[in-house]
């Protein structure tokens, strides 16, 4: 898929998988369709589409075995893990490459794993990128979205910048890119878009790691990141961003604000707006699950968790200031475990 140019329709290039997943016609039954790998996707153009310009839906690349004719011979090898536990993700990951959409609705997609961005420019879009949910790459090195542009003029009425990105129990890795122009939206980078909820990712305590980021182009008191989005109670709270230059301004770590033993942390500080009240970190933060069937409310203590007696039970804390750690299964349609 290289090089086209498509307008005007509901959804620009949508890759339907879900659709018929295991095939339809002469293929019906023969083909794993959410888990086949991409071709080239380079250099496409999609926009003034009425919802999504690139959709690329819910789409899972795996090393599946086919025949000559593309049907697949073993049906295991369309799993998530081989059986000796590894991940079955394709390797190297798929790429889509020199993307270019504007005047879309969304661009995007829901439930996508080892697929990269590479060089996506946003232009005027309603949402810069729509994902809910995505895992870390089985090939080990590959970035979710790296060398991209968001930008957004704000002479043309239509568009904002906003970022709503994915969560689950991996780190989204986000690489050298570049944010232009206003108005932005929710922020411009919204961690956990729907998490929590049927279809989404979870547990919410998804870790984005910001590298190489520039925000020079918005407004010095625009809202750079944003702790959930459109999500349950949980992911206001458990995402974690991450840093190791100055994408977070100079801090190597926050937490949301929600958790506010973490500012009594040695090196830790609340922050105002622009980091959506953030708890700003000097050390390092990561995440932890919890892999178990639901055997009710875990208790986790350390620093920056409070005294139960100082916790906040109020929506969305929900006593997790003080570890508390909830069983997390979208609203019992999949298993997500603890996070």
């Amino acid at each position: 898929l290289i090089e086209n140019r498509v307008a005007a329709m509901e959804n620009g290039v949508w890759t339907a998988g879900t659709h018929a997943p295991r095939g339809q016609g002469g293929a019906a039954g023969k083909v794993c369709i959410v888990n086949s790998p991409f071709g080239t996707i380079r250099g496409n153009v999609m926009h003034d589409n009425f919802r999504f310009g690139l959709y690329l839906d819910n789409q899972h690349p795996r090393h599946i075995k086919r025949d000559a004719n593309g049907f697949v011979t073993d049906w295991a090898s369309c799993a998530e893990f081989l059986p000796d536990g590894t991940d079955n993700g394709l390797r190297p990951a798929n790429v889509i490459e020199d993307e270019f959409d504007y005047h879309n609705m969304f661009v995007g997609q829901y439930h996508m794993g080892d697929v990269a961005f590479v060089r996506y420019t946003s232009l005027n879009n309603a949402h810069s990128m729509y994902w809910k949910a995505s895992k870390n790459f089985a090939d080990g090195v590959s970035h979710h979205m790296k060398d991209c542009v968001f930008a957004n003029d704000p002479s043309d009425s239509y568009g904002q910048l906003q970022v709503l990105g994915p969560s689950g129990p991996f780190t989204f890795r986000f690489t050298n890119n570049t944010f232009l122009g206003s108005p932005v939206g929710s922020a411009a980078l919204n961690a956990g878009q729907h998490c929590g909820l049927v279809g989404a990712g979870g547990p919410c305590d998804v870790q984005y790691s910001l590298e190489g980021i520039n925000w020079d182009g918005i407004d010095p008191q625009a809202q750079r990141i944003r702790f959930g989005i459109n999500s349950v109670d949980a992911g206001m709270v458990l995402p974690i961003f991450l840093s190791k230059d100055d994408s977070l301004g100079g801090h190597k770590a926050m937490v949301s604000g929600h958790l506010r033993g973490f500012a009594n942390v040695p090196g830790c500080q609340k922050l105002g707006s622009v980091w959506d009240n953030a708890i700003a970190c000097e050390s390092q933060i990561r995440r932890l699950n919890v892999w178990a069937g639901n055997i009710g409310i875990i208790n986790i203590t350390g620093p920056g968790y409070l005294p139960k007696e100082e916790m906040n039970m109020d929506r969305p804390v929900n006593g997790m200031d003080a570890g508390l750690m909830y069983y997390e299964d979208n609203f019992g349609t999949e298993v997500k475990g603890y996070g």
